[in-house]
């Protein structure tokens, strides 16, 4: 399946860490903001909010099984 933007190919979460695995960036459809987004940093699933900090990701239920992820 592809996103209307920039012809992306939507992805489950579990496929979508493959490319962060690879040093890709992802993010969430549903978050509709892509200066949000995971990344790997020393083995470590982070996430970068819009306001320039960086957490690591609490992954949850909704994120597990959503479909809706892009890689940047």
């Amino acid at each position: 399946m592809f996103s209307s933007q920039n012809n992306r190919r939507v992805m489950s979460f579990g496929e979508a860490l493959i490319g962060v695995a690879k040093g890709g960036l992802i993010t969430k459809l549903e978050w509709g903001d892509e200066t949000i987004y995971g990344f790997i940093d020393n083995g470590i699933l982070k996430l970068h909010r819009s306001d320039g900090t960086e957490h690591n990701w609490i992954v949850s239920d909704g994120d597990i099984v959503g479909e809706d992820f892009i890689i940047l």
